[in-house]
């Protein structure tokens, strides 16, 4: 059962977090916040899309896709053929 004190500490909690990113969301633009200030290393931003591409959900994807359609769906998307 869920009582009164437990609606109030997450009540408390996500009014809490609503202010911290109010406040400290005014510090930047939305450029800025998009795009990081154009400041980020090619390395680290050439990682980050490799690491999202073949993340669980992709991997999960493509192998239901590989046996649903054959091997060469998922070489489509991991060996760059059309």
């Amino acid at each position: 059962m869920v009582s009164l004190l437990d609606y109030t500490i997450i009540g408390t909690y996500f009014l809490l977090i609503l202010l911290v990113g109010f406040f400290l969301g005014r510090k930047e633009s939305l450029e800025d916040y998009l795009v990081n200030s154009r400041r980020t290393n090619p390395y680290l931003l050439i990682f980050t899309i490799i690491s999202t591409n073949v993340g669980m959900g992709s991997f999960l994807g493509l192998s239901s896709s590989a046996y649903q359609k054959g091997i060469y769906s998922y070489a489509c998307e991991y060996g760059g053929l059309a």
